[in-house]
This record gives C-alpha cells, structure tokens and sequence, in this order.
C-alpha cells in the first residue's frame, strides 16, 4: 500500500484524463473526492502537480475541497433537484427498505451480453429490499430469473448491456441514434470526408512537342502517362487528416482520381493477415502499417496493378498554432515508413517482385518550397515534373486540404452555436440555483 499515493496521480492524469501536460488546463485546481481525506494522496497529488509546471514559469493553485467525500453527493442532489423541476419522479425505495438491503452478485457466461459481437460478461447485482406495497414481480426474460421482491442493477461496459430482452435493448439504441443524429461525432466525419476530397483545378504544364535530347523524350513519355499511372496510399496515422494534400496534389497533376488507391479499412481480418512481417514497437498505429502495406500489395494490386506505392515519412506537420517552436510528429510514426520497407525488403524484395516502386520520402508540410523540392525529387522519375508544375501542384493540394478544414471547423461551429443556444436557452427555462465553487 505504501506505493499506492504515488501511483494515484499518475493514473488519473496519465492513463485516464490522458493530460500530460497539466499546465495547459490552466493554473488552479480543485480536488475533490473521498480519496482526498487521505493526507498522503493529497500530498502526491500536489507534488506530482508542481513538477508538470517546472520551467513553465506558473505555480499551480490547488485547493482540497472542503467536503471532498460528499462533493459527488452534493452534485448528485442537485441533478435531483434539476430533474425533477423537469417532471422527473424519484424512483428511491425510502430509508427503511435501504437499511434493509440484501444484495447477490453473478458474473458468468449466463450474464454475457450478445447484443452486439463482442458479448461482454456482465455484473448482475440483485437486490432484495422487502416486498414493495402495490409492486407486481415483472416476468424477465433472463436466464438467471429474479426471486420475488428482487430489483436487478446491471453493471455492464455499454447502455445495451444494462438491459436484457430485445425490445428494452431497441428502446435504448433508438436513444442512442437519436442522440447522435442531433450530436454529430465529427470525428468520424472527418474519417469519412477526408478521403472524398479532389482537386478542382489541373495545374500540369502542357505535354512537350518531341524532342532530339533523350530528356526531353522521357518526360514526354511520363507526361503522357501520367493519367494510366496507379499509385497506393495507405488508410494509416496523419493520412486520416493530410490526404486531401495528396489526392489534390496528384490529380492536379493530372491522375486519374481512380487511381489514386488507399488501402481498406482497417480490420481484424486485416491486421491478422498482413501485421505478422516484421516487428514494431509496441505503437499499434504503426503496426497497423504493416497490415495496410500487405493490403496494398497482395489484395489492391493483384485486382488492378499498382505502378508505386506512396507511403511518405511526415517529419513537420502543418498547424494552425502560431508562436510554437515546432509541430513535428512523434518520430515512432514520422519513421514507420523506413520501419516498413526493411520489413518488406529484408529476406526478399517483396515490391520489386510484384514491380511495385515502394516510396516514402520525408516530408516537412508546413514549409511548401521546402515540401515541394522533396516531392519533386522523390516524384520526377515517375511522372516527369517540372520545378514549377510541381511547385503549383504543391499548392493546389494545400488549397484541398484547407478545403478540407475549413469544412470541418464549419460544422464544428454550427454545432457549438446550435448546442450552446440549446443549452443558454435551457438554464433560462430551468430556474436551476447558480453553483458557486468556495475560495
């Protein structure tokens, strides 16, 4: 036990509330809960706080609630006290049945949930607390039926498993729908539209008449080709955010939007087909690289023939923050590129067998002179680009991918307004008592 204060903080910042850096939260704050009648969590709480503010120039403000054990109950009563000036009634059983309570808990196969494919086991907590005047015993459908005067709390990893016939289980997923039809995840829109963005303008130059010089004649050739070339991206890390930089950039150039092909979506089936060459580090997302590479290789291109698979090392990414030192990404991810071609390269040349061009240079995206040398030295022998060409295709993928953003930032704001209208107009309507924290 005596370690078990110093691991307390960790675990609420580091693994739960995933904040390493406290400091952007902001300078003061509030502790509260039971666990802070214990002198020596507080303690490590504090002295875990002030070192994430070292060299930032800012001392923290931290203050113990003065009811830390009851703060959830007060916050508990006053839902209470909200939901019932909305029509809700209470449900509570009275103090005379609660000291009465008997209580039995069953965790096995006959409390698994199969309302979806991953049939949880779940926690049925049955409690007895008297007969209740004018209850009827409801007929349940369980296979762990309740003894008369019995009320089940089922404790379970999602709201369908805290039910257990059909029809109950319909009632909350419709709730669940409802609520995402009027609170869109735009996470998930953002995985959706980001690989439906193009490019609305060709920048290419204008194919060369023939020429004598053996140059000229190549990028004749690869001008010409440009639009039969197939080139595979993986669905993996940054692209879920900066294809739209890609597939504007190749299609401008003059691609077909056809073929710029990204790999499948990630599955199970997947990653137990293509994760097993090589090894990572324990980075998922880079492991996942592996299983998207074999996608493109051994499904992707034996349907229709890839000319080069696109699997760039992003080092700075492009960021909307000003006055920042640097956005460069984690170099686990930045070089999973490299980690993958030797993966595929180390006992035979699995790309040069398939004659596929593996390429993944490294990319700075916030500088685009800069972004544009590199892509021109990695693409040119492939499609035959000018300096300037590239240059403007460049920029007409930056101009996608702030298409892209610009989209999605919109419908986070028209979410907000709508979301902070409904709330403002609630607490109007609500006569709710103001909280005020204590000093």
């Amino acid at each position: 036990m005596r370690g078990w204060p110093q691991c307390c903080p960790k675990n609420v910042w580091l693994y739960i509330a995933k904040i390493p850096n406290l400091s952007e939260l902001g300078t003061r704050f509030i502790l509260q809960g039971g666990t802070q009648n214990n002198l020596a969590a507080v303690k490590a709480q504090v002295d875990f706080m002030r070192t994430r503010f070292k060299g930032s120039g800012r001392v923290p403000e931290i203050i113990v609630h003065r009811h830390a054990g009851e703060a959830g109950a007060i916050g508990a009563a006053l839902e209470a006290v909200h939901l019932w000036r909305q029509g809700r009634e209470t449900t509570f059983i009275g103090l005379d049945a609660v000291r009465n309570i008997e209580y039995r808990t069953t965790v096995g196969e006959e409390t698994r949930c199969h309302f979806c494919k991953n049939h949880c086991v779940r926690t049925f907590i049955d409690i007895f607390a008297g007969e209740v005047e004018g209850e009827a015993q409801a007929a349940s459908p369980s296979k762990l039926p309740l003894r008369p005067g019995e009320r089940r709390l089922i404790i379970a990893t999602c709201e369908k498993g805290t039910v257990e016939d059909l029809d109950s289980m319909r009632f909350i997923q419709a709730g669940l729908d409802a609520a995402r039809d009027a609170n869109p995840n735009l996470v998930e829109v953002a995985g959706r539209e980001v690989w439906r963005m193009h490019a609305r303008r060709k920048v290419a130059d204008p194919i060369p008449s023939l020429g004598w010089t053996r140059s000229r004649r190549r990028r004749r050739s690869l001008m010409q080709n440009r639009r039969e070339v197939r080139i595979g991206i993986p669905r993996v890390m940054a692209m879920y955010w900066f294809a739209p930089l890609f597939t504007g950039y190749f299609e401008s150039l003059g691609l077909a939007p056809g073929n710029i092909v990204f790999s499948d979506f990630t599955t199970d089936e997947m990653f137990q087909a293509g994760a097993k060459r090589g090894s990572i580090d324990p980075c998922f997302p880079s492991k996942l690289a592996l299983a998207h590479i074999h996608n493109l290789v051994f499904v992707k291109h034996l349907r229709n023939r890839l000319d080069c698979i696109f699997f760039p090392m992003l080092d700075v990414l492009r960021t909307r923050l000003v006055n920042v030192r640097a956005s460069n990404a984690c170099p686990t991810t930045a070089l999973t590129p490299e980690v993958v071609k030797a993966a595929f390269t180390a006992e035979k040349d699995v790309f040069a067998e398939n004659g596929i061009l593996y390429l993944h240079p490294l990319l700075d995206l916030s500088t685009p002179h800069l972004l544009a040398r590199q892509l021109h030295a990695a693409l040119n022998p492939l499609l035959g680009l000018s300096k300037e060409e590239n240059l403007r295709a460049v920029y007409e993928g930056l101009e996608t991918l702030s298409r892209f953003e610009a989209d999605i930032y919109r419908r986070g704001r028209e979410f907000w307004i709508a979301w902070s209208g409904r709330a403002a107009w609630g607490l109007f309507c609500s006569d709710a008592p103001t909280i005020m924290t204590r000093e």
